[in-house]
């Protein structure tokens, strides 16, 4: 009977429907190698053949991916046991060329890896093929990074070197620092397999423009974003593998206020209520009771409490502070406003909702600076 093989590929953050690439290999259960030195299963390469196919096949094809280091390895993942004998062809295109590759088959992990003998070129453009049995077919066009950036690269991994170490927060404090534009200041994370992380940035300065951008230790750029005066700029990323992540802070000379959240969520800008610099929906901590202290008008704490079936959450806050108000605002996971209240210096205000089904609810303390007393019930 007819197997049918699915790939499942990590391409750097992105998560595809079919293929799963990453860069990192494995010792153990390695299958002997039964691939030429094209990535064809041996006894079946016929080049004049395969050309024909690849200009007359229907191929499942997979966003280009750009800014691939000269050495990158795939590795691809199957959804079930696999061995050579279910693999046509796994070969790296380049201009109709075919180049050296070796495949490395792990069947008790699943997983194939596919190295370039020789490197790539800087700048140019290729394409991964996947062949199965059974005419199942992957493509995926890749992009080299060009010379100027293997340079920066270069220069990259010397000043990473000096990176200073961070350990993700688990709340929403930030750090505050100066930075002159002559010099760009670099941090460095520490994430294990399927850690995520996000950074946020906004900036005080003057004019022109802060950036932000989050690579790893091979100088690949995963994400990035340009600020100006009083913008929020994210960078975040899960990695698939344990890996070291660099965070660079560049651009115009001014003061800028940094934070690295132990949590991972899809990068938005921050063009609304619930989501900024000091925290998001997806980043809240734990609702503990007690007073709190938010140092910065500009802060919004945010806070998480699941909520079963039929339960009513209750919440109070009662803000110390000096003038003007404190706000309080509840949303649900969806970010719809359920509740919210003002309030000034020794005045509680209250939040409640019922919950239909079981499920997370989210408090926001936004308003001036100072101290507050957060009390919640669910009964």
């Amino acid at each position: 009977m007819k197997r049918n093989y699915r790939l499942t590929v990590f391409i750097s953050f992105f998560v595809l429907m079919m293929l799963t690439i990453t860069n990192y290999a494995f010792a153990l259960d390695i299958e002997k190698p039964t691939f030429d030195e094209f990535g064809f299963r041996k006894g079946i390469h016929d080049s004049s053949n395969m050309q024909m196919h690849q200009l007359t096949s229907s191929w499942e094809t997979y966003p280009e991916q750009s800014g691939v280091s000269l050495t990158k390895q795939w590795t691809v993942t199957f959804n079930q046991t696999i061995s050579a004998t279910n693999i046509v062809a796994m070969v790296i295109e380049k201009d109709g060329v075919f180049i050296p590759v070796t495949i490395t088959l792990n069947a008790a992990q699943k997983k194939a890896i596919i190295s370039p003998v020789n490197g790539y070129d800087s700048g140019s453009q290729y394409s991964l093929r996947i062949i199965l049995d059974g005419g199942k077919q992957y493509r995926m066009n890749f992009t080299t990074v060009n010379a100027d950036e293997v340079k920066y690269f270069a220069s990259l991994a010397t000043a990473t070197s000096r990176a200073a170490a961070v350990y993700p927060l688990k709340k929403n404090q930030f750090i505050k620092t100066y930075r002159d534009y002559k010099s760009d200041t670099y941090y460095k994370l520490d994430l294990k397999e399927g850690e995520g992380t996000t950074v946020a940035i906004r900036a005080q300065i003057d004019k022109d423009s802060m950036n932000i951008f989050l690579y790893d230790s091979e100088g690949s750029q995963f994400d990035y974003e340009y600020i100006s005066n009083g913008q929020t700029g994210t960078v975040t990323y899960k990695v698939s593998s344990d890996k070291t992540m660099y965070i660079k802070v560049g651009g115009e000379t001014g003061v800028y206020y940094i934070g690295f959240y132990d949590n991972y969520y899809n990068n938005t800008s921050s063009d609304n209520d619930q989501r900024d610099y000091f925290g998001s929906l997806y980043t809240a901590k734990k609702v503990t009771e007690g007073i709190k202290t938010k140092d910065d008008p500009y802060a919004l704490d945010f806070y998480r409490v699941n909520v079963l079936e039929g339960q009513t959450l209750t919440v109070s806050c009662t803000p110390q502070i000096d003038k003007d108000s404190m706000n309080i605002f509840l949303y649900d996971s969806e970010e719809s406003q359920l509740d919210y209240e003002y309030m000034s210096n020794g005045q509680t205000g209250t939040v409640s909702k019922k919950a239909s089904r079981d499920c997370t609810y989210f408090i926001k303390i936004g308003g001036s600076a100072g101290k507050y007393n957060l009390q919640y019930s669910t009964n």
